[in-house]
């Protein structure tokens, strides 16, 4: 295995983990939609600053996240927390852009 070229398998993966972990220790519905939110922030910052160069990998890891978050729940719904991360993506992304967060 080349770290330098299987990377972007190995932070997927990760987020996969954290995706159950967090799942598994949120236990009501509205730590569940905030994780995923500030999740979806995170994400949407990698997007902003990857997004010329790696979004296939962004993506990868934004939808194993999703697999792992949904996969480790049991008291949220899936449609709220696709809803959650993908607006979280959105905020984070354009929170960015626009330069109401500096990096």
């Amino acid at each position: 295995m080349d770290v330098l070229l299987d990377w972007p398998e190995m932070v997927a993966s990760i987020f996969l983990i954290f995706g159950v972990v967090f799942s598994a220790v949120s236990r009501s519905l509205v730590v569940g939609y905030v994780v995923c939110f500030l999740m979806g922030l995170l994400f949407g910052r990698f997007w902003f600053k990857l997004q010329k160069t790696n979004r296939v990998q962004v993506f990868m890891s934004i939808a194993l996240f999703l697999f792992g978050y949904l996969l480790g729940s049991f008291f949220v719904h899936a449609r709220g927390v696709v809803i959650a991360l993908v607006l979280g993506v959105v905020v984070g992304y354009y929170l960015h852009k626009y330069d109401i967060i500096s990096t």
